[in-house]
């Protein structure tokens, strides 16, 4: 159950299980990415003003393409 505060953190961490479950479902809200790179909300839509991250929004929601974030780190490997 995800915390209802508007000044939500992260998780602290994913265990193996919830890391799968995560990557089997292709759109993910904000709180799923926070948990997944391990930051805040502030920085996470930071990135998202930067275009660094693609997203969509509806409604207020912004939710992310687990897909085309999996592929995009990819290439962030392969480069650097």
């Amino acid at each position: 159950m995800k915390p209802t505060s508007a000044s939500r953190r992260y998780k602290p961490s994913l265990n193996t299980t919830q890391y799968k479950e995560l990557m089997d479902r292709r759109w993910v809200d904000a709180y799923d990415i926070c948990s997944l790179f391990r930051m805040e909300r502030g920085a996470l839509y930071n990135w998202c003003k930067a275009s660094l991250l693609p997203y969509i929004t509806i409604g207020r929601k912004k939710m992310f393409d687990m897909w085309e974030i999996d592929r995009m780190m990819e290439e962030k490997k392969q480069k650097g």
